[in-house]
């Protein structure tokens, strides 16, 4: 069957994608990827850098602007359309629980949007097959950073140039500009989690199906640690960190 994936980025979909905004004060989504087990440590006294996306310098690239809008048709004819906001990234150091010379470096990216279910008269499974078995069609997000950027040159971070996500049938990154083989990601990272449903009560279970013309939010949260050289000027690594970071989203089983 012909491909059916009708793509668009950035600002040209703010007008068009009828998504109402993503509440960001749900629980954190359930099979989160976290790197870190560890038991908790001391808050740090020397570098206390934190930081949110929403400080950069553009202004108008605030959260909950469009940044990717996909619209698909999966094996069974269920069709989907999702909107991925801007992401909401946090960099932290930890200097008090680092060898000297050393710093932790934590870096948090949230990725939320909606998934709505254009199917005419019909419910549709939520598409992704790691939430329900009915689903033919599985939507996933990641991040990552250009190779040429100041993250990809950090202890710990695999630059992978020419290594694409295997298994989509559609893949688009985000800003456009940077291809998916040009970037860099960390170690043990899977790179693309399949969207996780936003759940704000903790006795819910996740919801399995999207009613007729329904939308439903979506809250993706990777997080990562490396032990890195201790800056010399955290904060602008903070913002290397936060303006070179890369959505990239993929479809599997998109007609």
């Amino acid at each position: 069957m012909a491909p059916t994936v009708k793509r668009c980025l950035a600002l040209a979909v703010v007008a068009v994608l009828p998504l109402a905004g993503c509440s960001d004060s749900g629980a954190p989504s359930r099979g989160e990827h976290r790197h870190n087990t560890s038991t908790p440590q001391a808050p740090s006294t020397a570098l206390p850098v934190s930081s949110t996306s929403s400080a950069t310098s553009s202004g108008s690239r605030g959260p909950g602007q469009v940044i990717i809008a996909e619209q698909w048709k999966d094996p069974d004819g269920y069709e989907f359309r999702a909107g991925i906001y801007r992401p909401k990234t946090q960099v932290t150091f930890d200097t008090a629980n680092a060898k000297p010379g050393r710093a932790n470096m934590t870096i948090e990216v949230v990725l939320t949007g909606e998934v709505e279910n254009l199917t005419p008269k019909r419910n549709a499974p939520y598409p992704a097959k790691s939430w329900t078995s009915d689903a033919r069609s599985t939507a996933a997000l990641g991040v990552g950073w250009p190779l040429d950027s100041t993250v990809c040159r950090l202890d710990g971070v695999h630059p992978r140039e020419g290594a694409v996500p295997a298994g989509y049938d559609m893949l688009v990154t985000w800003p456009k500009k940077v291809p998916a083989s040009a970037t860099c990601y960390f170690p043990m990272d899977s790179q693309l989690v399949a969207l996780q449903p936003t759940v704000t009560d903790p006795k819910a279970s996740a919801p399995r199906t999207i009613a007729q013309g329904a939308s439903l939010p979506f809250e993706n949260t990777k997080t990562f640690r490396l032990e890195i050289d201790e800056p010399d000027d955290p904060e602008s690594l903070r913002s290397a960190v936060i303006d070179d970071v890369i959505v990239l989203f993929g479809i599997s089983g998109a007609e």
